[in-house]
């Protein structure tokens, strides 16, 4: 039999962290919610969601992380990632140490339903407002952040992670910008296309066009046989 008193003084508090990404007007943003002004600590920091891992209400520390993001939006969670366990005084100073299960989350903007607790003042930041308002976070969410965008970077790059960003069908230029979004760097376009012609990373949808000011483009969807590798910077626009 587990003795509560004989070990909960010995124990660190075990919170989760999840961070929701989307992309949205040429844009990645993540959701931020701004903590009460009567909060015991951080009272008026941003924050992402969060919550305790409570083990009388949830089973495991992705329900937790799941619990936490609903409890601020309504979405579908079609990529979702352990991040990171951060642990020490530093997060939660002024109270206990704290060890912080942390995740991520790359959602498409059509499954986001924000209708969560109105209680709270919520807000979508673009990666640069975030940057920006670094010092105004909670715990310690900046780095949480910051590690969860160094890897959605990192996989951009030899992976077609960008995908889970866009809807279920897009345009060839739509994953192009975002990709290059993601790296930081232009892509060479007809090496772009070449290699996912011959890789077949993607494939057509059979009589599905977007219509733009010009002539339709031909949609695709991401490969389900698709071996999950796709190196990008092996297209780098010649100089």
């Amino acid at each position: 039999m587990y003795n509560d008193e004989l070990y909960s003084k010995k124990r660190p508090n075990v919170g989760v962290t999840i961070i929701p990404f989307i992309y949205d007007e040429g844009e990645i943003k993540a959701l931020t919610y701004k903590r009460d002004l009567d909060a015991e600590v951080f009272p008026g920091r941003l924050a992402f969601p969060n919550c305790f891992y409570d083990r009388e209400n949830v089973e495991s520390a992705e329900e937790a992380a799941i619990g936490a993001l609903l409890s601020k939006t309504s979405i579908e969670l079609p990529y979702f990632e352990q991040l990171h366990t951060f642990s020490g005084n530093y997060i939660d100073p002024e109270r206990i140490n704290t060890v912080n299960i942390t995740y991520f989350s790359l959602v498409r903007l059509a499954d986001v339903s924000e209708i969560g607790d109105p209680h709270y003042e919520k807000e979508w930041l673009t990666v640069d407002e975030i940057i920006a308002k670094k010092d105004l976070f909670a715990f310690n969410h900046y780095e949480v952040f910051d590690c969860a965008w160094k890897r959605i970077r990192a996989k951009a790059e030899y992976t077609p992670i960008a995908t889970n960003l866009l809807d279920e069908m897009f345009t060839i230029v739509e994953f192009k910008k975002l990709t290059e979004k993601l790296l930081g760097f232009e892509l060479n376009n007809a090496r772009l296309r070449d290699r996912i012609e011959v890789s077949e990373l993607l494939i057509p949808c059979e009589g599905m066009f977007k219509t733009h000011s010009t002539k339709p483009a031909q949609l695709y969807k991401l490969n389900p046989l698709n071996d999950g590798v796709f190196y990008p910077r092996s297209m780098t626009k010649a100089k």
